[in-house]
């Protein structure tokens, strides 16, 4: 059984706390909460009640007593349309007081709430998505959030999921805030909070430890003799590490290696910077669907993978089946209900991108989110992802084939549906090689132990995993650079991670720049230097030995590619090698 998704939120001390502005627009009627009619499939037996309130700000409060946990917390849920537009760029203020009053958490008699800002139509895009821990105290909720989608009034709405356990809950003082561009975001009061996993002693961070030294490392024994074969004492032996086995990287644009930004400034930090953090890309669009079929884009696609492959930066390929109309070529839905036609239509893109790009990309993503992006299975059957695989393995037998999915852990069901794809699959004999997990996660992330818990699950399946997508939005940067880390570690510490690529790194090229490693201005955010500390830190070998007695070094290090440089009697020799986690022996003779 998985760890429950708990996120924790305390009270920051007022005086720790900027001022909320005067001036934010109210985006829901002041008595939404007690007006608002009860929604879903388990509300029969829901009791809903106000109730006075003392020794508070507010003088009322909602009551709502679940006598029986349902499904899915979405079976029991308040859902307020907004009153105004919102636009891009907009800095929303949510906020919402609860405590428990009951819980069948028989330990911590805690509730649980989830509360989100999202599209008020398929396919319920969120701007707002967070599920939190209610403790018997009133617990202050305070999330500002910048809005990177344009909604028209009514368009958008909050909703308050109520049935994650058996429960009594009482809610106060809900307000959704819009301040436009008048303020900055990150100036908004924040509530202090903590994702699962967060605190310096939490448990895991030992188990994490002790797998990556089982599973990231290698033993190194070097034995250094003369031209007779004598051992050479007190040699000075440097191994340097030059290359991480493990892949780390980040999506690319390819307008920064062709066209008119790519001889800017710019473009020459984006590519030097790429060059020192990362050993695989990935194509942000130029090679989705819709933009391969452009010829103007193949000049684009051209020159990133073949600086990329100047410069020993493998490629992911992203992606060859977009299932929604509006990330295939516009000619799709004119065949949708002509299976045939269609087939053969999907099937020659797939020969033609993956021949296409023979010995320039290791990788190629299959099907992407094909859990919400189904308008390409209006007639055709789930199976058909079979076929797809198998006509990527025709066009390059040598490379990865990946099922990506969205799967931050906080979609309802999305791992059951993502396992019963990816079992499909193998069942049917595809040539799959991988599971990528797209890891775009907002405000809190998830708890730790709850990632690790997913990592397992489909770890058993036999296939490879790989986090394709990861960024993380929040207002507070210290957080984002905690979460970077421990997510980061915790998927470094399963076995079968292969790969974590961030969805962008530079703020200046960036589809949510506050996400982003580096501001536009080139300075390194914290999470950017939390994820350099440990790449290039924590994780990576540096050692300066001396051999022994009998000329010999044993050490451990990371996996990967080395330089050994040699000083004895004067003399200077270098040695490369590539530690595998079969170890590496090598006996070198000094001249």
């Amino acid at each position: 059984m998985f760890p429950m998704l708990l996120l924790v939120s305390t009270l920051v001390h007022a005086q720790d706390k900027p001022v909320l502005p005067d001036n934010g627009t109210a985006m829901i009627p002041v008595d939404a909460l007690f007006v608002s009619p009860l929604e879903g499939a388990a509300i029969k037996s829901v009791i809903k009640s106000q109730v006075p309130v003392k020794d508070m700000h507010f003088d009322k409060a909602l009551r709502v007593s679940i006598p029986v946990k349902p499904q899915w917390d979405r079976d029991i849920q308040l859902n307020i349309p907004t009153t105004l537009p919102i636009a891009d760029g907009d800095a929303l203020y949510l906020e919402l007081w609860a405590r428990t009053l009951s819980s069948d958490d028989a330990q911590n008699q805690m509730g649980e709430i989830r509360l989100v800002l999202e599209q008020n139509f398929k396919p319920w895009k969120k701007i707002i998505w967070m599920k939190q821990e209610v403790g018997k105290q009133w617990t202050h909720f305070q999330i500002p959030v910048l809005s990177r989608m344009v909604l028209d009034t009514g368009k958008a709405k909050v909703a308050l999921r109520l049935g994650g356990r058996q429960q009594v809950l009482e809610l106060a003082g809900l307000r959704l805030l819009n301040f436009g561009k008048t303020v900055d975001v990150k100036t908004l009061p924040h509530s202090d909070l903590n994702y699962m996993g967060m605190a310096p002693d939490s448990p895991w961070r030992a188990e994490a430890e002790k797998r990556i030294e089982q599973y990231r490392k290698g033993d190194l024994a070097i034995k250094l003799v003369d031209l007779s074969g004598k051992p050479i004492t007190n040699a000075q032996v440097h191994v340097q590490m030059t290359r991480h086995a493990f892949s780390f990287g980040s999506v690319y644009n390819t307008r920064w290696f062709h066209g008119k930004n790519s001889v800017t400034a710019d473009a020459a930090k984006y590519k030097q910077t790429f060059k020192e953090l990362f050993n695989i890309g990935v194509d942000e669009g130029a090679m989705k669907w819709t933009a391969w079929e452009n010829p103007k884009a193949w000049a684009g696609i051209n020159a990133s993978l073949d600086w990329m492959k100047q410069n020993n930066i493998d490629v992911r390929g992203h992606c060859l089946v977009w299932g929604s109309f509006l990330r295939m070529p516009k000619d799709i839905p004119s065949i949708i209900d002509k299976p045939d036609v269609l087939k053969r239509r999907i099937i020659d893109h797939i020969h033609d991108a993956v021949g296409a790009t023979r010995g320039k990309v290791i990788t190629w993503d299959v099907v992407n989110e094909p859990q919400s992006h189904t308008d390409v299975f209006k007639n055709l059957d789930d199976e058909v992802m079979v076929d797809w695989f198998k006509a990527a393995h025709e066009a390059n037998p040598t490379i990865g084939l990946t099922l990506n999915e969205t799967t931050t852990g906080s979609m309802d069901g999305g791992m059951d549906r993502f396992e019963k794809h990816a079992r499909m699959l193998m069942a049917k004999g595809a040539p799959i090689t991988s599971l990528g997990f797209q890891s775009h996660f907002s405000q809190l992330g998830m708890p730790i132990p709850k990632v690790y818990a997913i990592l397992e699950r489909f770890g058993k399946l036999g296939l490879d995993l790989e986090i394709t997508e990861f960024d993380y939005s929040g207002v507070d940067e210290n957080m984002q650079a905690a979460f970077t880390r421990d997510y980061m570690t915790i998927c470094f510490s399963h076995p079968k991670v292969t790969s974590f690529l961030h969805w962008g790194f530079w703020a200046g090229s960036h589809w949510r720049p506050d996400r982003a490693l580096f501001n536009k201005d080139w300075t390194i955010k914290p999470n950017g230097q939390a994820y350099k500390d440990l790449v290039f830190g924590k994780w990576w070998t540096d050692q300066k030995l001396s051999t022994d007695s009998q000329g010999s070094i044993q050490t451990r290090g990371f996996l990967g590619d080395y330089t050994l440089t040699i000083k004895a009697d004067g003399k200077t020799m270098t040695r490369t090698l590539r530690l595998g986690s079969e170890g590496s022996t090598l006996k070198i003779v000094m001249p």
